[in-house]
């Protein structure tokens, strides 16, 4: 069976849309990737096509990915990684929780990058990851 490794790719985070004047909302084009290893030596980046998530100004955030929508650009692998892997019938998604130093990332006018801590809730356990999050300033601020 194959190691799967996750390498969130902190897109989901990085590219935030303004909601109103308050909350934030992941915005269109944001991914969660994930690098499967085979053989010891062969990594595949696949994502999950579905996902939505909200930052709040208090900087909490929330990101549930639905994991029925992995695509790994292999229709059997989805499959299998749907039924054998995440077993999407018990566990139909893993929620990404984190807590963001709000004045920090508003303090980096030209954007920048930060470590941020990461807990996954995934097929039932929660494990806290150290990830980067890219900061990247817009027309919207």
């Amino acid at each position: 069976m194959m190691k799967t490794r996750f390498a969130l790719a902190c897109a989901a985070a990085a590219t935030l849309s303004p909601l109103a004047q308050a909350d934030w909302q992941v915005g269109p084009g944001s991914q969660v990737q994930f690098v499967s290893i085979k053989n010891n030596m062969i990594g595949e980046v696949s994502h999950f096509e579905t996902l939505a998530g909200t930052v709040t100004d208090a900087g909490e955030v929330e990101v549930r990915v639905a994991l029925d929508s992995v695509e790994t650009n292999i229709g059997i692998r989805n499959e299998r990684m749907k039924t054998m892997l995440f077993e999407v019938g018990l566990y139909p998604e893993a929620v990404i929780t984190a807590q963001l130093d709000a004045e920090a990332i508003a303090a980096m006018s030209d954007g920048g990058v930060t470590n941020v801590a990461l807990q996954i809730d995934l097929h039932g356990q929660t494990v806290t990851k150290d990830a980067e999050l890219n900061v990247a300033v817009t027309d919207q601020g």
